[in-house]
């Protein structure tokens, strides 16, 4: 018989001390003048973008960082969303990189994006005030309406990863597969968290 156990991911916290110890032994650094709490925004950053990866594919991103440059940048937490979306491996599920994007219009969207930000990334916030984090929107409208803009303007303004989830690439010819995919694309989701789950035509 063979006994299959699963470990558990790292949880934020051992993410956060693996970066710490590399500021300590002086291998990453923040740049000079920032605030306490920039620091910290920028650390809990890297750390929830790192959410989902095993803690040695983690430490090799960080790792990459110190080769590149000493000092910790903003850019270093789309690289780590980057280095998650290569741990990705199922066709119902699709990471899309951030982009630039400018709507115009939208305003309680907009509002909605804007009184979240910060609850949402930083996991310290939510936790002083005990928010809940957001369960979501829909988005319904005519076709061009700026739906799937406004899904990655969502994710960037967040700076989380976006996982498009393909409603069609769930459906298999036989009976009880349709679920067993969603269930898998699902738990994958629920392991890469936080991310933005993005249900693209969910009236299929």
């Amino acid at each position: 018989d063979q006994i299959v156990l699963d470990f558990p991911l790292p949880e934020m916290e051992e993410l956060r001390r693996a970066l710490d110890r590399m500021v300590a032994g002086d291998l990453l650094s923040y740049p000079a003048g920032w605030s306490q709490e920039r620091c910290d925004r920028l650390r809990d950053s890297i750390a929830g973008a790192g959410r989902g990866l095993n803690l040695e594919d983690y430490k090799l991103g960080l790792n990459a960082f110190a080769v590149r440059g000493a000092n910790l940048e903003e850019r270093h937490v789309e690289d780590m969303l980057d280095l998650k979306a290569k741990a990705i491996n199922n066709p119902a599920l699709e990471y899309t990189p951030h982009v630039e994007i400018s709507l115009g219009g939208l305003g309680n969207v907009k509002k909605w994006i804007e009184v979240r930000r910060d609850a949402v990334s930083i996991e310290a916030i939510r936790e002083r005030y005990r928010l809940p984090a957001p369960k979501g929107l829909m988005l319904c409208g005519v076709s061009g309406g700026g739906k799937s803009q406004l899904a990655k303007l969502i994710a960037k303004e967040f700076n989380l990863a976006l996982l498009r989830l393909d409603v069609g690439a769930l459906f298999g010819q036989y009976v009880g597969e349709s679920e067993e995919r969603t269930r898998r694309a699902l738990q994958l989701a629920e392991v890469l968290a936080p991310v933005v789950l993005w249900l693209d035509e969910i009236d299929k």
